[in-house]
């Protein structure tokens, strides 16, 4: 896979059409517009106003990601990509029945290590389609090709509640807005697990800067919601009982007619076409090498 997306043109077009809609999401779009909710294996949708809902209930691992959580959120995200009526994604963690946080909502723990250790996370289905599935489709739209309107993208609300750890980290620097609850984190212990933490090496640093980028990413540096560098990750803090307010709050500033044209305007500075095909390339050879290397796989045994 390196080798295609080293080269520009091949690299580019690949790129482009993994932000085409899934044909499961062309399918279910009529059900959506028709009850305005949905559930797609571990992901429930709901559109209500302005906004479209994702909520995970990945339950029993945190909202750990694996292939099943995967395939679900990229149908769900092409869903409100897709819906006329909703100008506003947003993201939130179902109530857990875990043991230890039951009853609290969780973001999410990031890849789910049990399934990795049991050869049960694909590299091509995961590691890669994620990365220019749905987290590209949030970051730049659904791609122009063989649409008459042209590309289609809507800015996101992510909503912290206990932490975003890993991939769930990953999520929150493509959102236009992230709101987090007192005592929410921030968390890429990627390179500790011995893996490259998806587009976060390019994403982050261009948030808080070179040197706090390499205290998260490499030193595994956790960033509370609370603390004064938390205001580079998070808008937003608020106590948990205010959450919901402040993301129909968020909802209703985020469905202006021109934040959709200045998204756009910005991300050509922020993560140009050619940069991100760059760091992809790169990308697909430095996980391929890491991810079912020896010691990846005895770390993630002691899971």
């Amino acid at each position: 896979m390196h080798a295609w997306f080293a080269l520009p043109d091949v690299g580019a077009d690949l790129i482009e059409r993994m932000r085409l809609p899934t044909a499961k999401a062309v399918a279910l779009l009529p059900e959506l517009q028709q009850h305005d909710r949905l559930r797609i294996g571990p992901v429930e949708l709901e559109r209500r106003g302005d906004g479209g809902y994702l909520t995970f209930h990945n339950l029993s691992c945190l909202n750990a990601e694996d292939d099943a959580l995967i395939d679900a959120f990229e149908t769900a995200v092409d869903l409100v990509l897709l819906d006329e009526r909703i100008k506003v994604g947003v993201l939130r963690g179902g109530v857990m029945d875990h043991e230890r946080y039951r009853g609290r909502r969780v973001f999410s723990a990031g890849i789910n290590l049990r399934h990795l250790s049991a050869g049960q996370i694909s590299y091509l289905d995961f590691l890669l389609r994620r990365e220019l599935g749905y987290i590209n489709k949030m970051a730049h739209g659904l791609s122009a090709a063989g649409a008459e309107a042209g590309a289609v993208e809507k800015p996101w609300i992510a909503a912290v509640d206990s932490f975003a750890i890993g991939g769930g980290a990953q999520i929150l620097l493509v959102c236009d807005r992230v709101i987090a609850e007192q005592g929410a984190y921030f968390s890429l212990p990627a390179a500790k697990e011995g893996i490259v933490p998806g587009l976060a090496n390019l994403r982050l640093p261009r948030l808080v800067g070179a040197r706090m980028a390499g205290q998260i990413i490499l030193d595994g540096r956790r960033v509370s919601s609370t603390e004064t560098d938390g205001r580079l990750l998070f808008d937003e803090v608020v106590h948990p009982a205010e959450m919901d307010a402040a993301i129909e709050q968020a909802v209703e500033r985020f469905s202006a007619a021109a934040v959709i044209a200045n998204r756009r305007m910005l991300r050509l500075l922020q993560e140009p076409a050619e940069a991100l095909r760059s760091y992809f390339a790169q990308f697909a050879l430095e996980q391929a090498q890491r991810i079912y290397s020896a010691d990846v796989l005895a770390k993630v045994a002691r899971v």
